[in-house]
């Protein structure tokens, strides 16, 4: 019996659709589903959309402006949520998301570490943050180089207020993810082998998250397939 098209559900049906096909997917490789974490993309959403999901069981969400995550903060969300930085982030707003978010999953270039280091040092605390790779240096998008990779981490880590735990990617829309998300894995273990604490592995939207989890994801980031289609971007 063909499972429902998602966008015919509402969020509670569309958020444990997701949740099921996350276990299919981490089941049929072996994996214990509770390994991967949904963080729920919330982009251009409003918060009765995040309330709703959250009283669904839901608790990380992501965020990819930092002015939207100020306003919806400052709109007193539900306790207890995780709060994820999934978008790129610029130098001059790194204060109003470093030490609001659980994780900065954007992080490409010294600069920006450093602004997150230097701000962080002044509240006494750390961010974990994971570094964006972009595999197959596509034009115009975030990540540093595979082959830059391992000094930016040992620039990270030479830096006190940031801790790396883990890489993140987004494929190109038009190519077959998969061998991204096998790539990004093998960067990982590259560097687990000097960095033991990167473990995370942050790939898979809603059109592939699937494949992601297949591959090793510890994080899927799911907007569409969730909340419905984003309302349009005035």
């Amino acid at each position: 019996m063909m499972e429902p098209r998602t966008g015919s559900l509402d969020l509670p049906a569309r958020l444990a659709a997701v949740r099921h096909r996350i276990a299919v997917a981490a089941r049929s490789v072996g994996r214990d589903p509770t390994a991967v974490r949904l963080v729920a993309v919330s982009k251009l959403h409003p918060s009765t959309a995040i309330v709703a999901a959250h009283e669904a069981g839901q608790m990380d969400f992501g965020e990819s402006r930092a002015q939207e995550l100020d306003a919806k903060l400052a709109q007193h969300p539900p306790s207890g949520l995780r709060w994820h930085f999934v978008g790129r982030l610029q130098r001059n707003k790194v204060r109003l998301v470093a030490g609001r978010v659980v994780l900065i999953h954007s992080v490409d270039r010294p600069a920006l570490a450093e602004s997150i280091a230097a701000y962080m040092r002044t509240t006494g605390g750390c961010q974990d943050v994971l570094i964006q790779v972009n595999v197959t240096g596509e034009e115009r998008k975030g990540g540093c180089r595979p082959a830059d990779l391992s000094a930016l981490a040992e620039r990270i880590a030479g830096l006190d207020g940031i801790r790396v735990t883990g890489l993140m990617t987004i494929p190109p829309l038009a190519a077959e993810p998969d061998a991204v998300f096998d790539r990004l894995r093998a960067l990982r273990a590259q560097l687990a082998s000097t960095a033991p604490g990167v473990v995370e592995l942050s790939m898979g939207m809603s059109n592939d998250f699937e494949s992601a989890v297949i591959h090793g994801a510890t994080m899927v980031r799911v907007g569409t397939a969730i909340f419905g289609a984003r309302p349009r971007d005035g």
